[in-house]
């Protein structure tokens, strides 16, 4: 595996619930994370999920045999990839952002907060935060698809791995 501390991994879980997020927002991948730590055989990953943001081992995923692609920073120095992840760890406990995911039936940005994120919406944070990307969207509307689409734009992030 090829995964390291700072990859950002978009999958594709095998539930309804992100076969709907993918059919709505027409993104081949339903759910986004980064990569935090490595250690032997293990890669653990922070993502959003309905219990709230948490460390997962990325066994489980591989385990389900789940779709993935990985992307990583590849023009950045090592400080920031920590800040990167730092970042994102700071979020651990928050709660997962129910509400913001409205904001994609009805178009607009009217719920959601800083403190509650779903998967994409935590990632992007980070992104911006650490200056990695710009910010071109409300942090509360952007989907999994939206978030791959800003990494393609830019000539700092480049796919690493693919597992279909």
């Amino acid at each position: 595996m090829k995964v390291k501390p700072g990859d950002i991994i978009f999958t594709r879980p095998k539930s309804k619930i992100f076969n709907i997020i993918r059919w709505w927002t027409k993104g081949e991948y339903g759910h986004v994370c980064l990569a935090i730590a490595k250690i032997s055989n293990h890669i653990f990953i922070t993502e959003a999920l309905q219990d709230g943001v948490d460390v997962n081992d990325f066994i489980w995923k591989k385990k389900k045999n789940e779709s993935y692609i990985v992307y990583r920073n590849t023009r950045t120095v090592p400080y920031k990839i920590e800040n990167l992840i730092n970042r994102v760890v700071s979020y651990h406990g928050s709660p997962y952002d129910t509400k913001a995911l409205l904001n994609f039936i009805i178009g607009r940005t009217c719920f959601g907060t800083d403190k509650a994120v779903y998967c994409s919406e935590l990632i992007y944070r980070a992104l911006c935060s650490c200056n990695m990307i710009k910010k071109e969207f409300d942090a509360e509307r952007i989907s999994p698809k939206m978030l791959r689409d800003v990494l393609d734009k830019t000539d700092q992030f480049e796919i690493v791995e693919k597992h279909d």
